[in-house]
């Protein structure tokens, strides 16, 4: 016990990854050939594509540069042209002169702008504007007139300037073209407009379409906002590589640079292709250079070479797919993995002939021992094909076999010790475990726990760290963590631990059990991990001790109760005598009296002499167990009753009466309800003795089929602790049990005042809840069952439909009138019509039975006089032993007679009263069926 662990977990074995010897020379031979090979060929392959990388960008960057510069050569040779245009005299006259000379020489200006466009085959609609901006003449008749000083190339001309504009769209031609506009001027230098000339962008467009790179044409024109206005994918003119800025935006809506969307005025405005980077790169350096990006058009990596013109904000970009350049490495890196694989198959081929002769014999030998197991043993002649060799492998395999033929025979003596080491522990009947106090999961346990708490060692090890909060009591698993397990950490080894709890069988119940546990296992720095464990079943002792406990409580309790109740009896008997005189003689002086205002005295001293009666029955109920008298009563007119019994206790406090109108009248016991109603309320003014604003709220209510009698007050409260105990015997947190003084010193209880309520409200089949909060309040609500006079529309429904019997001859033997009386009516009214005899005691229903032949006797169990209902049964029995017979009684000792008797009798059956009108139908209809069958 206490030894320290080791980390060998019990019955598992460490796996170990094997790796052949055959293997083991592959791996090594792999390892001494590939591994230089492969290197060598990922760093040539690595140099090749940095050349070939090197390579491609200094030819798209040379040829973006050679492109840029003979496309500002044509720009420059054409705006040559435009400028020789201008100078022309007849353009200048034409310009110079107004009115009728400027009629004369249109014609002659025409001719030298056709003139122009002959020689001139590139260019298209050349004009001239006045110093407004109108357009005076043009080979393009729709233009005469139109204004067009909002275009650039009009805006700089007009100053003075000569002018190279974009590729532009033309607003009333909608063709693309680059405008080259010269200054008009008089030959004293005055300026009297501009020329313009159109250069047809398919002029330029040739020069990138004709630009050739690999297998595929992909050089194209950016304008200085990034518009792509040369491609040879005529589909992508006009869009920008990246999102436009706000000012160019404004700038190309304003100049309508690209015109407008097709039968609209709008302006077109490039749409974005999502190279982002690529444009700012070739805006923002004027230099010629490469760059490699990703295009979101074909998803794939390019190298681009880009150049800036000189004589205008232009780009030219080159483009290449990378896969294009990088083709012929893609083909070096084949030739380089074939080459790899064939020498990895040949050293494969030769470490297999190396390791032949190794491998073979020695998994021959591991494959054979590891097929030994307890159960089988060992033969050395199953390895006599290795070990018949004069080899090393030989020599191995006969060592081997010697010690596996040692380890057998020792490993069975082991196994008969430990089988015979758990029969022993088997036998046991108290449970043997071995716990994990860290894992906190069990580890070990013999079978002993099957035999106490029904459950399999497997069952308990597959709970693990919920085996103790599942099967443990909540309350004995809190007083487990706070006090017994820190207990482990402070114990030594040859000490024992001794505690009792409770844990659940596997069917439910609760087991006590003992428990004497020791430390089994310590970690390397000394602290516990596991205990070793005996449990003991003491489930029986307990039972034992807790019955023998009740049976003493139960024994004094009975003494208690014999002893109330004889003084009870005689106080009942002698208050009763001294009642008799006053009320005798009360009732003799109204006879004699003539005196309203003393007939009115003796008249209530008469009706408290009643109601005297009545409290002396009450108080024998404190010790007997007595059947309610039903009567009907109005519950409202009961408690008002009461509240003036009370009058004076109730002075100083205010009283709130709310009464649900409507209610209908009660079945029960009028004297035991009164002696409720005065507990319950004596109970809240007592509670009120020390609040400084007492307040006592009285509700009555009908909910579902139950009258609610609801007695609220602000007093002093209960405590929560004690809520459960307020309906016991002998219970009281008054008087010398007052311990928070919360009532004053005058104040005493019995203890039996609460006991009586309950036991009054559950003969009504009512129920009574208690809420509470100490210094706040208390509330009660009891509730009790409604039974009406007659049966309802609905019932009477109901019934019409049921299986029921009508115009039968039934007896009915009961001693309330205020219960035979509805009895009757249900019985003897529609839509039974049946035909009722009451007797009112026992003698009264024998004798009908004899005179008459009945269909149904409806039976009271308590009767006055000498025969009870008991006795009536076995008079009828005798006589018909086949009528249906219903009971009805609360009576306790009754309930348990009559289940002997239902056993014996298959025509009777009983109800407890008070019981609904359509139970009590039902009962009857269900007894008449089962006679019929």
């Amino acid at each position: 016990m206490g030894k320290k662990n080791e980390h060998i977990m019990p019955g598992k074995k460490k796996q170990i990854v094997r790796i052949s010897i055959g293997r083991k020379l592959i791996i090594a031979f792999l390892l001494l050939s590939i591994v230089p090979m492969s290197t060598v060929a990922y760093y040539n392959l690595i140099q090749s594509r940095n050349e070939l990388n090197r390579l491609a960008k200094s030819e798209l960057a040379d040829l973006s540069r050679h492109t840029a510069r003979f496309i500002d050569q044509l720009l420059v040779e054409n705006q040559r042209n435009a400028a020789n245009l201008a100078g022309n005299p007849t353009i200048v006259q034409f310009m110079s002169e107004s009115g009728q000379g400027s009629l004369i020489l249109k014609e002659k200006t025409y001719q030298v702008l056709q003139n122009f466009v002959d020689n001139h085959p590139d260019y298209n609609a050349p004009g001239l504007f006045d110093a407004n901006g109108i357009v005076l003449a043009s080979l393009t008749d729709i233009l005469v007139g139109k204004n067009r000083s909002f275009r650039d190339y009009f805006q700089i001309s007009i100053k003075g300037q000569p002018y190279i504009s974009d590729i532009l769209v033309g607003r009333s031609t909608r063709q693309p073209g680059v405008f080259l506009s010269h200054p008009v001027k008089s030959s004293q230098g005055e300026i009297l407009g501009i020329n313009i000339a159109w250069l047809k962008a398919d002029t330029i467009w040739k020069i990138i379409d004709d630009i050739h790179v690999g297998k595929k044409k992909l050089a194209y024109l950016i304008d200085q906002d990034g518009v792509i206005i040369a491609h040879p994918n005529r589909d992508l003119l006009y869009h920008s590589l990246g999102k436009l800025s706000p000012e160019s935006v404004s700038t190309i809506s304003s100049t309508l640079r690209f015109g407008t969307i097709q039968n609209t005025k709008t302006p077109l405005i490039p749409e974005s292709l999502g190279m982002d980077q690529l444009a700012y790169k070739v805006l923002s350096i004027r230099e010629s250079d490469t760059f490699r990006y990703y295009s979101p058009i074909d998803y794939k990596y390019h190298i681009a070479g880009y150049s800036r013109l000189e004589k205008q904000t232009w780009a030219v970009v080159v483009d290449l797919p990378e896969s294009e350049f990088l083709a012929s490495l893609n083909r070096i890196k084949t030739v380089a993995y074939i080459s790899i694989g064939l020498v990895t198959i040949i050293t494969v081929m030769i470490s297999i002939l190396l390791a032949k002769t190794i491998t073979f014999p020695v998994r021959r030998l591991t494959e054979t021992v590891a097929k030994v197991t307890p159960s089988t043993l060992f033969n050395p002649s199953s390895i006599a094909d290795v070990t018949s060799g004069n080899d090393e492998i030989a020599y191995l395999g006969q060592v081997l076999s010697e010690m596996v033929l040692s380890l057998q025979a020792s490993e069975e003596n082991l196994r008969e010790k430990k089988q015979f080491i758990e029969s022993i522990v088997n036998l046991s009947p108290d449970i043997l475990y071995i716990y994990d106090i860290i894992d906190k999961k069990n580890v070990y346990s013999n079978n002993g726990i099957r035999k106490i708490l029904g459950f399999s060692s497997k069952e308990i090890q597959e709970m693990g760290n919920k085996l103790i909060p599942l099967l443990m009591h909540p309350d004995d698993f809190k007083f487990y963590l706070n006090h017994t397990y820190p207990r482990y950490f402070k114990t030594a080894d040859n000490d024992s631990i001794f505690h009792q709890v409770r844990m659940k069988h596997k069917n439910g119940s609760w087991h006590w059990l003992d428990c004497i546990e020791m430390i089994y296992l310590r970690e390397p720095d000394g602290s516990p991990k596991q205990i070793f464990g005996v449990i003991h079943d003491i489930t029986a002792q307990k039972q034992a001790e807790n019955e023998k406990l009740k049976a003493e409580q139960y024994a004094a309790n009975q003494e208690k109760q014999a002893i109330v109740g004889q003084i009870a009896g005689k106080m009942a008997h002698d208050f009763n005598n001294i009642l008799g005189i006053i009320m005798g003689n009360t009732e003799l002086s109204l006879l004699y009296c003539n005196d309203p205002e003393i007939t009115k005295i003796l008249e209530l001293i008469f009706d408290q002499t009643i109601r005297g009666k009545n409290l002396t029955k009450n108080l024998v109920a404190f010790a007997k167990d007595q059947e309610p008298k039903y009567e009907f009563f109005n519950i409202s007119e009961k408690i008002d009753l009461v509240l003036k019994l009370l009058k004076k206790d109730l002075e100083q406090i205010k009283l709130i009466k709310e009464y649900e109108q409507g209610i209908p009248d009660l079945l029960a016991d009028p004297g035991m309800i009164e002696h409720t109603l005065i507990n319950m309320i004596q109970n809240s003014i007592h509670a009120l003795s020390n609040s400084g604003h007492p307040e006592i709220m009285i509700r009555t209510y009908c909910l579902a089929d139950t009258i609610c009698i609801e007695i609220e007050d602000n007093g002093c409260g209960i405590p929560e602790e004690h809520i459960k105990n307020i309906y016991e015997q002998s219970f009281t947190l008054k008087g010398k049990q007052d311990k928070t003084s919360s009532y004053k010193k005058i104040i005493k209880g019995t203890g039996y005042g609460m006991s009586n309520v309950k036991k009054y409200i559950e003969q009504h089949k009512g129920t009574i809840r208690v809420e509470s909060e100490v210094g706040l309040s208390t509330k009660f609500t009891i509730s009790l069952p409604i039974i009406n006079k007659e049966l309802t529309t609905e019932e009477k429904k109901e019934i019409l439909i049921s299986k029921s019997y009508f115009s039968k001859y039934i007896l009915l033997v009961e001693d309330e009138p205020g219960i035979s009386d509805v009895q009757y009516k249900l019985l003897s009214k529609e839509p039974f019509n049946n035909k009722v005899d009451i007797a009112p005691n026992g003698q009264v229903a024998i004798d009908l039975f004899e005179r008459n032949t009945y269909d149904f006797v409806s039976l009271d169990y308590i009767l006055p006089g000498e025969i009870n209902g008991l006795g009536v049964y076995r008079h009828i029995r005798k006589k018909n032993q086949n009528i249906p017979i219903l009971f009805l009684s609360g009576n306790i000792e009754f309930l348990e007679s009559i289940k002997e008797l239902k056993q014996n009798d298959a025509h009777i059956d009983h109800l407890s009263k008070p019981c609904r009108n359509i139970d009590y139908i039902n009962g009857i209809n269900k007894l008449m069926a089962m006679a019929l069958v």
